[in-house]
């Protein structure tokens, strides 16, 4: 039962790259997000549906002011997942893949945070995600945030 799981976990993922040979691909996505600041935590939400084309999923990054280095991401809707990324760090989280669910490790390479109080500021994020210790994916996050009238 678990190799079903990861089998499929591995085809989910294989297809978001598939379309470049297994290159980098890029995703540009300008949205609208709200952000919420409550007692030192940050949680910035938008919805990811249309960037990676899959039912309605709302994306939500959280971290607290002072730990700006670990950053937290949950995913609920069509896609649901909850992943730690820290810089230097490995997080061992779960991944839903429709009905089915796994362990996989997250590796932060790269946290850089400079969002603010005000909501403004950029995040980004260089992590791997391993299965079965071999690196399935390696993404690379880039978010700017700031006020628009």
């Amino acid at each position: 039962f678990p190799y079903d799981i990861e089998d499929a976990a591995m085809k989910y993922l294989e297809s978001r790259e598939s379309g470049n040979n297994g290159g980098t691909q890029p995703l540009v996505q300008d949205t609208t997000a709200d952000f919420a600041l409550e007692n030192g935590r940050v949680t910035v939400s938008y919805d990811d549906s249309e960037m990676l084309g899959m039912p309605k999923t709302l994306t939500q990054i959280t971290f607290l002011l002072d730990e700006p280095d670990t950053v937290e991401i949950v995913r609920t809707g069509g896609v649901s997942s909850m992943f730690v990324i820290g810089r230097g760090k490995r997080h061992l989280c779960e991944y839903k893949v429709g009905p089915m669910s796994l362990s996989v490790t997250f590796r932060g390479i790269r946290v850089d945070n400079t969002v603010s109080e005000d909501g403004t500021g950029e995040i980004f994020l260089d992590y791997t995600v391993e299965m079965g210790g071999a690196v399935t994916q390696h993404t690379k996050m880039r978010m700017v945030l700031g006020k628009h009238s």
